[in-house]
């Protein structure tokens, strides 16, 4: 072989190689970083999903050709039941030649335990994907405040549903909450859902997902059955 196809051979080897070993020590960081979070919290920790998060039928894990499910964090936080996790799907792509790249989404997820019973609802930023979603017929539930309609897509087969849960307070807090968070409630368990946050960052995480449970107005629990007050 020419020396020069060799060394170059070679060098993309050795880039390989660094690649490899560099994402093997970001994930070990993050397992570790997590693992230490957990016992600050008084949480258990997996690596790996042992509770069938994967089978939860929220619009979020149906996404993409394949997901993942990893670094759970579990237990008792401020008196609440939760989950915090990370979740990841991708999405595939068919090149020119033959190949294939995936292109995978991060998420930080929190799944908190309920004594409601409710119908689906997702309450996510406003952004180009739902806007589009908006030109193609799937329309999302306009509220009475047009700048959290502006900020905000709504979305629910019940619509009275989604109205008693969005009234004008829940709606300012989420405003004042900024953008980046999103919701799905069903069934007995409320979904809150951002980008991937570094460890240090997931304790907001917890506290808006607990934030938006306390946030849901009373009058749901006599309209939907809630079994206890709160």
């Amino acid at each position: 072989m020419d020396p020069g196809a060799l060394f170059a051979w070679l060098a993309i080897l050795a880039g390989l190689l660094v690649g490899a070993w560099f994402g093997y020590y970001k994930r070990q960081r993050r397992r570790n970083e997590l693992r230490l979070l957990a016992r600050q919290l008084g949480l258990g920790y997996s690596v790996w999903d042992v509770f069938g998060l994967m089978t939860e039928p929220f619009d979020l894990f149906f996404r993409g050709d394949g997901r993942r499910f990893e670094n759970v964090l579990y237990g008792t936080w401020q008196g609440v039941e939760i989950k915090e996790f990370d979740y990841s799907y991708y999405e595939k792509t068919e090149s020119s030649n033959g190949g294939s790249r995936k292109t995978w989404h991060h998420f930080s997820c929190v799944l908190l335990e309920t004594d409601l019973s409710c119908p689906h609802l997702t309450v996510v930023p406003e952004s180009f994907w739902t806007r589009l979603a908006d030109s193609v017929g799937l329309r999302d539930i306009e509220l009475e405040l047009e700048e959290f309609n502006r900020a905000f897509t709504v979305r629910s087969d019940d619509r009275r549903f989604a109205v008693a849960v969005m009234d004008a307070r829940m709606m300012r807090w989420m405003l004042e909450a900024g953008p980046g968070w999103s919701f799905e409630l069903l069934g007995r368990r409320i979904l809150c859902f951002s980008k991937r946050r570094k460890p240090f960052e997931l304790i907001p995480l917890l506290g808006t997902a607990k934030r938006f449970h306390e946030s849901i107005p009373r009058v749901v629990r006599e309209l939907y059955g809630w079994t206890s007050a709160g």
